[in-house]
């Protein structure tokens, strides 16, 4: 176990081990597993190995995935047991939602629903095994009657939403000896990032997968475990001696990102007797933090706003001709691209969107909805559903449009018969010339 600090380098840790192995001959490339939180940590991860591996062949071999990735691919090749018909679909977010709201009576909260289920199936809870502490305020009769629909829909329309991707190669590993083995024998090295992170599911995941012969090493800070609220609980961090006695712990403790003005403020808001001590940095800082209280989240983008210009020398579009920025101030000459507006929740990323739009300045909201939730995608999606079926019987139009679906089949049927016995990239290309039949009227979902 590695207990990594912010900024001490988890990353070139990670990717510096995993090197190391595989040039002194301790592991062969097809044996290592390294499994982190997202795509993007993911593509990190191998974009470091590529500049210290300079075999290509080496890093194809390696397996660098997200969890939910690296279950999608088991559950391709070893999905049978379980029960899961194949081929199988992943559902969307939105359709997600689309189907429990079609479930739900008026009165309840689709989201306060959807997050339970999720929650259950965080913690391996099958419909009727939901425990009280997971039900929260729902009726426990309410949420098994709702989660019971909610799968049987899943299981009859070939589809698994995301919590079902871990769920699923659990209970394979747990209910099969020997695919479980197969998956143990071919993964003999093992690293996972952000373990602070990880929920029960993949808790259970990692221990099926590494039993206590295995090489594991796990990184991550109990400092920095903020994703409680989505099911992850530190407690499998602390756990981790006890689930492997004979563990080494090693720390990491030189932050190589901030200064020690930064590290002190962390501190302060952590509190001195809740972070861990040890972490230090080295660097030192000539500016102070600026805090500032105020009253709404609107009063909050304008002061963002003002700071920038200020810093800008009020060189907004409006800024000068409204005499909002005194130029005397002292500020630097920066631009606008220097500067980063983070926030929490997305209503604030509205208010500040609005503020930057009256007063002229130039920005990009990153983070905005998925491109498959987005309607252009959603319809693509749909037509080629239609035209090539992969055995999913969801579409949102089938539970919220159920009048309308016959007549999108039969406006679809001439173009389905045009394209019999065509490969995909030429359904794709002729479905790209007759886009007109998107904005025709006859394909519209919404």
């Amino acid at each position: 176990m590695i207990v990594a600090g912010p900024g001490t380098g988890k990353t070139r840790t990670i990717t510096h081990r995993i090197a190391y192995l595989l040039s002194h001959h301790i592991a062969q490339p097809e044996q290592i597993l390294a499994v982190t939180f997202t795509n993007k940590a993911a593509e990190e991860m191998r974009d470091r190995l590529t500049s210290l591996i300079k075999d290509s062949n080496v890093l194809k071999v390696l397996t660098i995935k997200t969890f939910h990735a690296l279950c999608l691919d088991i559950l391709r090749r070893d999905v049978g047991p379980v029960g899961v018909k194949t081929p199988f679909t992943i559902l969307t977010e939105a359709d997600r939602g689309y189907l429990i709201k079609s479930l739900l009576p008026s009165d309840c909260s689709l989201r306060k629903m959807g997050d339970t289920i999720s929650r259950a199936k965080q913690n391996l809870l099958s419909p009727g095994d939901g425990r009280q502490d997971i039900a929260g305020d729902i009726p426990r009769d309410l949420l098994d009657r709702i989660y019971e629909a909610y799968q049987r829909t899943l299981d009859e329309a070939h589809l698994l939403d995301f919590e079902d991707l871990i769920f699923k190669v659990v209970r394979l590993f747990e209910g099969h000896e020997a695919i479980r083995e197969k998956y143990q024998e071919k993964f003999r090295f093992i690293s996972v990032d952000e373990y602070q992170d990880i929920n029960y599911a993949q808790y259970r995941l990692i221990r099926l997968m590494a039993p206590s012969t295995h090489d594991l090493c796990v990184i991550g800070d109990p400092d920095q475990a903020i994703y409680g609220f989505r099911g992850s609980s530190v407690r499998y961090f602390y756990k981790f001696q006890e689930d492997y006695p004979t563990a080494k712990v090693l720390r990491l403790e030189q932050n190589y990102r901030s200064t020690e003005t930064i590290l002190r403020a962390s501190r302060q808001v952590i509190g001195e007797g809740d972070v861990r001590e040890g972490l230090w940095s080295g660097i030192q800082g000539t500016r102070w933090l600026t805090i500032a209280r105020l009253p709404t989240e609107k009063a909050e983008a304008e002061f963002v706003v003002k700071s920038i210009e200020t810093e800008v020398r009020g060189i907004s579009h409006f800024s000068m001709e409204s005499r909002k920025i005194d130029t005397s101030e002292e500020g630097g000459e920066r631009s606008f691209s220097d500067f980063a507006v983070l926030y929490r929740i997305n209503e604030q990323g509205k208010a500040l969107e609005e503020a930057f739009i009256r007063s002229g300045i130039p920005f990009q909201r990153v983070g905005k909805a998925k491109i498959v939730d987005r309607k252009g995608t959603a319809q693509l999606l749909f037509c080629l559903r239609m035209l090539e079926p992969l055995g999913c019987g969801l579409d949102r139009l089938e539970f919220f449009n159920r009048k309308r679906i016959q007549g999108l089949k039969d406006g679809l049927n001439p173009l389905k018969i045009t394209l019999k016995g065509k490969t995909v990239r030429e359904k794709l290309e002729r479905i790209y010339e007759g886009v007109d039949l998107f904005v025709s009227g006859n394909l519209k979902m919404y």
